[in-house]
């Protein structure tokens, strides 16, 4: 095997912290399901006050939970 160009040391990126992977879950879920369309069209997704009260709303939780296109991890989060 050849040496690598780096001297030998393998090293990837950090994955992104969990919070980010659900927030970018959670953001995939917004813009793929349609019955979160209108939730997604009216939302100010860079004020965490407002994606705060909307995510803890019980009706937003049941649809996620609800949804086939939320992961199980989604699902498992969002009743946390």
């Amino acid at each position: 095997m050849a040496p690598s160009s780096n001297g030998g040391n393998f090293s990837a990126a950090p994955g992104p912290s969990p919070a980010e992977a659900l927030a970018a879950e959670l953001l995939h879920l917004l813009q793929t399901d349609p019955q979160f369309y209108e939730i997604f069209s009216r939302i100010d997704l860079s004020n965490p006050v407002e994606m705060e009260a909307t995510i803890g709303q019980p009706g937003f939780r049941d649809k996620v939970l609800a949804s086939p296109y939320a992961s199980p991890w989604l699902k498992e989060a969002i009743m946390m």
